[in-house]
């Protein structure tokens, strides 16, 4: 069932964690899209107040089997809702993850909610989240796709939060851009090229606000800023070409 949450963002003081919270392209002015649509352009002193949104299918853990269960209509139902109560915006999560394991149930709903956004004026941030790593590294965690950790030296259930082993193994890889999957191409190619599938589906909606590449990555030292630096840069640029 779909989880609508109004958020209070409290902002965490952490040597191994960070949010990186970036948005790539331009901002689009809002127009009439209906009868729930703004009419008022966005500025810069223009705060945006909304919510952060959990959608079924892109929330999925790699190895669940089945589809979640959620009325025919939530999407736009749910849209329809914020718009109601006065909100403009909503961050939408999604996982890598989910996206591997069923792509065509994972792009319709996030094209659903690009049309839904459209049909009553509430601006998308589409974020790339993840939450402890993997399901592959934790029961509980989502993010990672399972093809970075097949046939690898991740070891299954090896920890995913920050003070796991298995996940700053992992992380510090990621950082050093070394992860590969089992065709030996590397995790930040094959993120940008995820990623620009989900930018060329919602791009040109006029609901689309921005992309959050990465959500709370993980950093356990210092020397790992620059490279989180050349992270974002090579997302951001890939993003930008399309």
């Amino acid at each position: 069932i779909l989880t609508i949450l109004i958020c209070i963002v409290l902002i965490l003081a952490s040597t191994r964690i960070i949010l990186t919270f970036l948005l790539v392209g331009v901002l689009i002015s809002a127009t009439s899209l209906g009868s729930y649509a703004s009419t008022t352009k966005m500025t810069s002193s223009q705060p945006i107040n909304g919510v952060v949104m959990k959608g079924a299918f892109v929330n999925m853990k790699q190895h669940d089997n089945g589809s979640p269960e959620a009325p025919q209509d939530y999407i736009d139902d749910s849209l329809k809702m914020i718009s109601k109560a006065g909100l403009d915006h909503a961050r939408f999560l999604f996982y890598w993850e989910a996206f591997e394991r069923d792509p065509k149930a994972f792009m319709k709903e996030i094209e659903s909610v690009a049309k839904a956004g459209d049909k009553y004026g509430v601006k998308i941030i589409y974020d790339n989240h993840q939450w402890h790593t993997s399901s592959w590294l934790e029961d509980k965690g989502t993010g990672f796709p399972w093809s970075l950790f097949e046939d690898s030296k991740y070891s299954k259930g090896g920890g995913g939060n920050t003070p796991d082993k298995g996940a700053q193994v992992f992380w510090k890889d990621w950082w050093d851009r070394s992860v590969k999957d089992n065709e030996g191409k590397d995790g930040w190619t094959l993120m940008a090229e995820y990623l620009k599938k989900i930018v060329l589906a919602v791009d040109n909606h006029s609901s689309t606000l921005g992309y959050e590449i990465l959500s709370e990555p993980h950093v356990d030292n210092t020397d790992q800023w620059s490279k989180i630096g050349k992270f974002n840069s090579f997302i951001t640029e890939e993003l930008r070409d399309i």
